[in-house]
């Protein structure tokens, strides 16, 4: 896989390939805002870079309705605008740390999927390497990740799933 060269670039402007072999090396990694999912996205692309792959970076959201009814949206054409250049600032840290440390950089691409979290968490890690996912929440039994979209995550890929915890000395 062809890797980035300049880490200020905004994260793959071009689609990452989607032919088998692509797919077998790629690192998918769920996104949020929270801490645990940029130790996620540092993983993600340090194992890429190990398997000679890329990262695709994926949020998933949820329009809610109430009774069916879609609540009303503002005319910007792009609603979810400001998710997106989150997303990519999150990436051009994560190639600018890795590039800063002399470390392999890899190809990073972002998409936003509407539907339920862990359905399209599964469905974009279909064939691919791994699924990569932050843990934001540890219970005392066994170390198991209490969230949800974690637990229902975990179940169905072909694919091996890492559970990255939060650094708690994270700054971000």
């Amino acid at each position: 896989m062809t890797t980035t060269a300049d880490p200020t670039t905004t994260a793959a402007p071009a689609p990452l390939p989607s032919d088998a072999a692509s797919l077998a090396s790629r690192v998918v990694v769920g996104m949020d805002p929270s801490p645990a999912s940029l130790a996620a996205l540092r993983f993600a692309a340090t194992e890429a870079a190990y398997r000679g792959g890329d990262v695709l970076a994926v949020h998933v959201y949820c329009i809610p309705t109430i009774w069916g009814i879609y609540p009303m949206w503002p005319d910007d054409p792009n609603p979810f605008g400001h998710v997106d250049a989150a997303m990519r600032a999150t990436v051009d840290v994560v190639l600018a740390e890795r590039a800063a440390a002399g470390e392999p950089l890899v190809e990073i691409g972002t998409t936003m999927v509407e539907g339920e979290h862990a359905d399209e968490l599964r469905r974009a890690a279909q064939g691919t390497a791994m699924l990569v996912l932050g843990a934001r929440h540890h219970s005392r039994i066994l170390g198991s990740v209490s969230s949800s979209v974690l637990s229902h995550s975990s179940h169905g890929p072909a694919c091996p799933v890492v559970v990255v915890p939060a650094v708690p000395d994270d700054p971000a």
